[in-house]
Formats: structure tokens, sequence, C-alpha cells
């Protein structure tokens, strides 16, 4: 049960990715959001491939859950830069649409 939960929050995480990427407001962040989860998908397979034995054993970590110093730090600067887009993405659009951007008031 512990292992199906882990995957399942993984893939929540990386569907929540995926539709940042669609809602990008420029084709950087799309690919920045889109390389983000396609590296939390290929860690989560080779490292669950790794446990089941399929795969040979190449020490890759599974992100959020192994205690891997360079790989947790790598994870959680990618999810900055994935929080980085979903705030502009946010803010051209609250910036497009606000009222007090028609009529300027000074």
């Amino acid at each position: 049960m512990g292992a199906i939960a882990v995957i399942a929050i993984i893939a929540i995480i990386t569907i929540k990715i995926m539709i940042n990427a669609k809602s990008a407001k420029d084709s950087h962040g799309y690919f920045i959001d889109m390389g983000i989860a396609a590296m939390v998908i290929g860690q989560t397979l080779i490292n669950v491939g790794m446990c089941l034995r399929l795969l040979p054993v190449i020490g890759i970590t599974l992100p959020f859950f192994s205690a891997g110093g360079s790989s947790n730090l790598a994870v959680y600067l990618a999810i900055g830069l994935v929080m980085s887009v979903y705030r502009q993405s946010k803010k051209a659009e609250e910036y497009a649409f606000s009222p007090a951007n028609v009529i300027k008031f000074t």
C-alpha cells in the first residue's frame, strides 16, 4: 500500500507539472516544465525498475523520497523553476485582465 501511495503521489505531482506546462504563456516555460516532468518520470521509472530487479542498479534516487544530497538539490531546484513558470503565467494573466491596467489612476 505504501509503494502504491508513493507512486501515486509522484504521478499527481508530475500531472500537475504537465498542467502547468499547458498553461505557460510562452514556449520557454512549456519546455522547462515538460523537461522537468520528463526528468521526474525518468528517475521514478528507473528507480522502480531497479527495486523490482528489472533494470541494473545504477544509483538513481527516487525523487522527493530518497536521501541523495545533490539529487535532492536538483529536484528541488527544478520544482522551483516549475513554480517560477506558474507564477509568471499567473502574473501575466492577472496583468492582462486587471481592471486597474485598463484605467490607470495617477
